[in-house]
């Protein structure tokens, strides 16, 4: 797993996804009604994070952006993020347990 390295009160950048399936196919995003990122510091119980991404053209790739806030990145520390895709008729949960470093600046 290779960590995001963010700065402290850095915002108005996109985070970039790929997302796959299991066997590292891109997923198809067509029939996605929400994807959202989420974010939490890692140990935590309480989502930092909770955003809309952006779903990239064409959908079949399975690429999407989330664009950070205002506030999203005031807390220097570890956080694991995960994006979910809602559908008509189900929620996919992707990247489990990936890391984001929120570093201070010098």
């Amino acid at each position: 797993m290779t960590a995001k390295n963010l700065y402290k009160n850095d915002y108005g950048f996109d985070l970039d996804f790929t997302l796959k399936d299991s066997d590292g196919a891109a997923l198809d995003l067509t029939n996605a009604t929400a994807v959202t990122f989420k974010m939490v510091k890692i140990n935590g119980t309480i989502t930092k994070v909770t955003g809309d991404c952006t779903i990239d053209e064409p959908k079949t790739l399975g690429t999407c952006s989330y664009t950070v806030q205002e506030g999203d990145l005031d807390e220097v520390g570890e956080f694991n993020y995960q994006i979910q895709i809602t559908t008509a008729s189900s929620l996919i949960t992707c990247n489990p347990q990936e890391k984001i470093n929120v570093l201070r600046k010098f």
